[in-house]
C-alpha cells in the first residue's frame, strides 16, 4: 500500500468517527438537521469499500459538483471560500465534503436535494480515495 492510502485512511476514519459523533453514521441522521436525502431523513448509505467500476472524477463526479454545488461554491457565490470548481479545490475540501454530503447537509435545504445517483458518485468517489481520474 502506498503512503497515500494510509493517509487516506486515516482521513476517512476521522470523518467516519465525525460523522458516528453526529448520529448520522450509526442512526442514517444528522443531530438537529431534518436531512436532505428525502422524507424520511438522511439516507445511512456510505459505501463501505470502493465499488467497482470506480467513479471518475471527470466524467461522473465534475458535472454532479459543477451543476449542484457550483453555483454557491465558486467566486461570487454564497460559499465562494470554499470552492468546489477544480480537482485540486475539492480534493483539498473532501473530508468536509464527505462530511456534508453524508450528513445531508449539502445541498442546503433551502436547496433541493442531491438525487440518489449523484449521491451515490459523490460518496463512492470520495470512498475510492478522491482520484483525479
Amino acid at each position: 500500500m502506498n503512503p497515500g492510502a494510509h493517509v487516506w485512511r486515516a482521513m476517512m476514519a476521522g470523518a467516519l468517527a465525525s460523522l458516528a459523533s453526529l448520529g448520522c453514521a450509526s442512526s442514517g441522521t444528522a443531530a438537529g438537521t431534518e436531512g436532505g436525502g428525502g422524507a424520511g431523513g438522511c439516507p445511512n448509505d456510505l459505501p463501505e469499500s470502493c465499488p467497482s467500476p470506480e467513479p471518475s472524477f471527470a466524467a461522473d463526479v465534475a458535472p454532479v459538483l459543477q451543476e449542484r454545488c457550483a453555483p454557491c461554491h465558486s467566486p461570487g457565490g454564497l460559499a465562494a471560500e470554499r470552492p468546489l470548481t477544480s480537482y485540486a479545490s475539492v480534493h483539498a475540501l473532501r473530508s468536509p465534503v464527505l462530511n456534508q454530503v453524508y450528513g445531508c447537509n449539502m445541498p442546503p435545504s433551502t436547496a433541493e436535494p442531491l438525487a440518489a445517483g449523484e449521491r451515490d458518485v459523490l460518496l463512492a468517489w470520495l470512498v475510492c480515495g478522491a482520484k483525479d481520474n
